[in-house]
C-alpha cells in the first residue's frame, strides 16, 4: 500500500494556527498510528534492521519511519538517510 502526504503553509488568521496544528498531527499519525509507533524503541541507537522490520510490520516505507524518528528528535538528521527514497519529477 502506498500513501502520500503533502504539506503546505497557510497565512495565519488566528484560527488557522489551530487548523494547521491539527493537520500536522493528522499527517504525522496517518502513515504510522501512535499506537504502532509506541512499539518502536525511542533510542538514538536503534538499528537499521529494527527500523526496516518495524516498517514492514506496519506497512510503510522504512524512510517514513526514519523521517518520523528524525522529526521527533530520536534520530539525528544524518542517520539512516539511505533508507529514504528520493524522487525526481520530469517536466513536461
Amino acid at each position: 500500500m502506498k500513501r502520500a502526504i503533502s504539506f503546505y503553509t497557510i497565512e495565519s488568521d488566528g484560527d488557522t494556527d489551530t487548523k494547521e496544528v491539527e493537520a500536522n498531527r493528522y499527517a504525522a499519525n496517518f502513515p504510522i498510528p501512535p499506537a504502532e509507533l509506541k512499539r518502536l524503541p525511542k533510542s538514538a541507537n536503534i538499528s537499521k534492521k529494527a527500523i526496516v522490520s518495524f516498517a514492514k510490520e506496519v506497512g510503510v516505507s522504512p524512510g517514513i519511519v526514519v523521517g518520523r524518528l528524525q522529526h521527533e528528535g530520536v534520530l539525528k538528521r544524518s542517520y539512516c538517510n539511505e533508507l529514504k527514497q528520493s524522487f525526481e519529477w520530469e517536466k513536461q
